[in-house]
């Protein structure tokens, strides 16, 4: 990719970077939310990430690219990736010696969940696939950005805009 800045980074990537930061905030309220479904916050299963796509309409059967088994699909995609980066990290710290780091004992499987930064990397992906595939966009960020903040955020305003089921308990 371009990098007109030249600081050695692509300038789409930086672009992608800043959609991210700008979506933290509710992009980590999200994961929690997800992720707090099966009682441990540290990440987001399958059953939680297909929650996720269906509360927003994220997936169509109409669709060419989002269908919800594509969904599944990329759920397992970023795991596998995740998966063969850590492997190589193993690799790449055997060969340079032994570590006298201990392993912390997990009583979750993570394996079978998405991490926040895997989450996140899905939403990218999604984006990318509802957007940039279908030709509708030609820019990963413009595509992150719109589906961020065009599709999930106003989903969430109207979920907060509920009035509180007690508030009229309270008052009468």
């Amino acid at each position: 990719g371009a990098d007109k800045d030249g600081d050695g980074m692509p300038d789409e990537l930086e672009d992608v970077r800043d959609v991210l930061e700008a979506a933290h905030p509710m992009l980590t309220d999200l994961f929690s939310f997800y992720a707090a479904q099966h009682g441990d916050f540290r990440g987001v299963t399958l059953n939680e990430w297909t929650d996720f796509v269906g509360d927003f309409e994220l997936s169509s059967k109409a669709s060419r690219f989002c269908k919800p088994r594509d969904m599944d699909t990329l759920f397992y995609e970023i795991k596998a990736a995740s998966a063969n980066y850590k492997r190589e990290q193993a690799r790449e710290a055997k060969r340079s010696g032994p570590s006298k780091a201990s392993k912390p004992v997990e009583t979750f499987d993570l394996a079978k969940a998405l991490t926040r930064h895997e989450f996140m990397t899905a939403i990218v992906h999604l984006a990318i696939k509802r957007y940039v595939m279908t030709g509708e966009m030609p820019d990963v960020s413009d595509a992150l950005h719109h589906l961020l903040f065009n599709d999930i955020q106003p989903e969430i305003d109207r979920a907060a805009d509920y009035p509180d089921p007690n508030a009229f308990r309270e008052e009468h």
